[in-house]
């Protein structure tokens, strides 16, 4: 038997050009791999839904995970994960028993993103192929340096905002890539070509 499996994600984490992706035990979910996960689309009202077919299934197990796509130097893009969920037991799903007459399951049903079984549970991405690189950044020593009194024991984030180099004009020594910049005229590109940088470190001083 033929069923048709819904899937419907509200987010509170995604942000530009970021998707909901789905994966899971079925070859229509890419059977865990990341790689060949369903990309779910946002509505118009910002849920992410997508939907896929199968035939004979008695259990779908599957996760979401939040990611978007990165630009290579060459013209390619690299799936990166963001945000996944991490419950001990994935979401499951039996097509059999949960679908209609007519083949069609979770058709009503809402997710959230991060929450299931009751519990929030979410973790940080990794790392996909060798095309994707990790950064460690220290400050040691005394690189920050306070001289007011009620600064003593506090602490502190550092925020590192990346930029987008690829319309930068060697030529310019000035131009530093900044979008105000830019020539208005200029094709916008596909797919940005660096991440958000996340650091919350934390500074005793």
């Amino acid at each position: 038997m033929q069923f048709t499996v819904y899937f419907a994600v509200k987010n509170l984490f995604s942000g530009e050009n970021e998707y909901i992706f789905v994966t899971g035990s079925d070859e229509k979910l890419g059977l865990w791999d990341p790689q060949k996960a369903l990309k779910l689309e946002p509505n118009n009202e910002g849920i992410f839904v997508g939907s896929v077919n199968l035939f004979d299934v008695k259990q779908l197990k599957f996760r979401y995970f939040l990611g978007y796509y990165l630009a290579s130097d060459h013209g390619q893009k690299s799936l990166i994960i963001r945000k996944w969920e991490t419950h001990l037991s994935p979401r499951c799903v039996l097509p059999g028993i949960e679908s209609s007459k007519d083949g069609i399951c979770r058709a009503k049903v809402n997710d959230v993103f991060g929450f299931h079984a009751g519990r929030d549970m979410i973790s940080d991405g990794w790392l996909l192929d060798d095309q994707q690189n990790q950064i460690h950044l220290s400050v040691t020593g005394e690189a920050i340096k306070f001289y007011k009194s009620k600064t003593t024991n506090q602490e502190y984030r550092v925020k590192i905002s990346p930029m987008d180099l690829r319309n930068r004009d060697d030529s310019n020594p000035y131009d530093d890539g900044d979008d105000d910049d830019t020539p208005q005229d200029e094709p916008s590109q596909p797919y940005c070509s660096y991440s958000d940088t996340d650091i919350a470190v934390r500074f005793i001083t």
